[in-house]
């Protein structure tokens, strides 16, 4: 959870990997708080992790994403309940056309360019950039309806 909270937050893979590690041993030093509250203190501790090693890098932009990823993860996760999010997004990812999961998926999750990824969908990168603004809408709209089910 942590690692993908990180990842959501716009850090790259290893960097996510380095940085869940030491939010594990922070908790093992601080004590994880009981279950209701342990989800949350492990997001904020990774939040904050993050935050300052983009800071200590100049990473400005990072953090401006990753600060708008964390306001639309507090507004979709009401009452601190992302496993209920978290299986929204994979039933509706799973509800896209497969070419517009195989778009989000090299994007978001494999970090690829979107030259690349419309040299390999046989698309231009407008037409990719078109896929991609449709496909996160249609997952914006049914994370919608499944959390608030």
């Amino acid at each position: 959870m942590v690692r993908l909270h990180l990842r959501s937050l716009g850090a790259r893979a290893e960097e996510a990997e380095d940085l869940a590690q030491q939010v594990l041993l922070a908790a093992v030093s601080a004590g994880l708080p009981e279950p209701p509250a342990r989800a949350a203190w492990l997001r904020e501790t990774a939040r904050r992790q993050w935050l300052s090693q983009c800071g200590k890098e100049g990473r400005r932009a990072e953090i401006l994403r990753g600060e708008a990823a964390e306001a639309v993860w507090r507004r979709m996760v009401p009452g601190d309940r992302p496993e209920d999010f978290l299986e929204a997004l994979r039933l509706c990812l799973e509800g896209l056309a497969p070419r517009a999961r195989r778009i989000v998926e090299a994007h978001h999750r494999e970090r690829r360019p979107l030259a690349e990824i419309a040299a390999a969908e046989g698309m231009t990168r407008t037409a990719v950039e078109t896929a991609l603004h449709r496909a996160r809408r249609a997952l914006r709209e049914c994370i919608e309806r499944r959390v608030e089910e």
